[in-house]
């Protein structure tokens, strides 16, 4: 009994070890330079949800799992185009609800929200945690 409750404690500790892992985002340039834009187009993540949403819904609609996807210049100017997804979820202990990808752009009268598409989650996706200080 007591070689069962070993091998069952040594099972679970390893199990813990890979899925806590699996949470760390490397803090290499590239991570850092993700997580500052990420900060930036907080506002326009939080945009895209009260448009779907409405401005009362959108309070109670949490938001995680950011991502860059794609950061490139408009051809033949100095503007810039950012595509991001992220996840929505509402209270602390429900499951995420939606996947949102936005486009944001910058142009002769500055950055806006370009595009909001909105889907339900899918049953397998991985989150970009951001980088923690070590």
């Amino acid at each position: 009994m007591n070689k069962l409750l070993i091998v069952f404690f040594l099972l679970f500790f390893s199990l813990c070890n890979q899925a806590e892992g699996s949470l760390i985002t490397e803090p290499t340039r590239e991570n850092l330079l993700e997580d500052t834009v990420i900060m930036f187009l907080y506002p326009y993540m939080r945009e895209a949800v009260q448009e779907e949403f409405g401005p009362e819904e959108q309070l109670n609609k949490g938001i995680w799992c950011q991502r860059i996807n794609t950061i490139s210049k408009v051809k033949g100017s100095n503007y810039i185009e950012i595509e991001a997804e992220f996840v929505t979820y509402t209270g602390a202990h429900n499951s995420p609800q939606h996947l949102f990808d936005i486009k944001v752009v910058n142009d002769v009268n500055g950055w806006s929200l370009a595009r909001v598409n909105m889907q339900a989650k899918p049953e397998m996706y991985n989150c970009r945690f951001p980088v923690q200080k070590q």
